[in-house]
């Protein structure tokens, strides 16, 4: 799958598609089907490329909901497109102990691997647990421990899409090199170390990556901050703070504009999406009735 990824609810199916970002139209689209018990994601910025999915889209994240009495509430794993889940939690044996344990939810790295995290909790802290296998493996390798002594316990993040990382101060982070980020989860990280947000009074912003020892503390600290397109609302309009994507040559970027007063919806209605160049020109809106989207959410840009 190439292009502009979008997440999707339409008759009842969820859908992952790939849109053209000239033309619009679908290349490529996959289908995961609604299973009893199981749990998708949560929705909005907290679900994007390789953070819910495997990198060809061939396997979304998963949990399942287990019965009151089971040690553990969730088994976490992932699901084809022929609704086979693979239960990776089922994988890894629990201790022979009376420790709370919890599985969270998993999540892919760039180069094919699905990551859980499992944490036994005491009266004296969390150890949290960090396995990892490829789909088609039936033996999770543990790949970190982080014990109650440690304050990065209960973080990780796959920075630059494939190296781990425990340290709670990366968490939220985007990176190229593992040098320069951008530290906030709805922000994204362009191939020449530029930062971008959606902004609710400034619309669209663009600034500079930063190392740890220049990491802003404040909006007002940012390197080389500037407006890049301030979006003219129409009276139904409204900006949310999710995540923008920048085409992977970064000379685009792609956001969405949602309803102001949603109703009766989880999935927060798009009211239109936005492509434009990164300095701000050729504001191109593609209608998402006329091309028969269902609700939907931007959660790549891919080559």
């Amino acid at each position: 799958m190439h292009g502009i990824i979008i997440e999707e609810e339409l008759d009842g199916q969820h859908r992952v598609r790939a849109i053209d970002p000239v033309t619009y139209k679908s290349v490529a689209t996959r289908t995961f089907p609604p299973i009893d018990r199981l749990a998708e994601q949560p929705f909005q910025y907290h679900c994007f490329y390789n953070s819910c999915y495997s990198p060809d889209f061939t396997y979304a994240t998963r949990r399942k909901m287990n019965p009151v009495n089971e040690r553990l509430s969730y088994n976490t794993g992932f699901i084809d497109t022929t609704g086979t889940f693979t239960d990776v939690s089922a994988m890894i044996p629990l201790t022979d102990d009376d420790r709370d344990v919890n599985d969270g939810y998993g999540t892919f790295s760039a180069d094919g691997y699905f990551y859980l995290q499992r944490v036994y909790t005491t009266r004296d802290g969390n150890t949290s647990m960090i396995y990892r296998l490829k789909p088609g493996e039936t033996t999770p390798e543990l790949v970190s421990t982080v014990g109650q002594e440690d304050e990065k316990n209960l973080y990780f993040n796959l920075l630059k899409g494939t190296e781990l990382s425990t340290n709670k101060k990366y968490v939220d982070t985007h990176t190229n090199d593992g040098n320069l980020f951008c530290w906030k989860a709805n922000e994204t990280i362009s191939v020449d170390n530029m930062c971008y947000q959606l902004h609710k009074e400034k619309g669209l912003v663009a600034f500079q990556a930063t190392t740890l020892d220049n990491k802003p503390r404040r909006e007002e600290d940012r390197i080389g901050e500037k407006v890049i397109f301030k979006p003219e609302l129409q009276i139904e309009e409204t900006i949310r703070e999710y995540r923008p994507f920048v085409s992977p040559d970064g000379s685009q970027v792609v956001f969405d504009l949602y309803l102001k007063n949603p109703t009766g919806n989880d999935w927060l209605p798009i009211r239109s999406m936005h492509i434009i160049n990164a300095d701000g020109t050729n504001d191109r809106t593609p209608d998402p009735t006329a091309e028969q989207w269902g609700a939907f959410q931007v959660i790549g840009w891919v080559e």
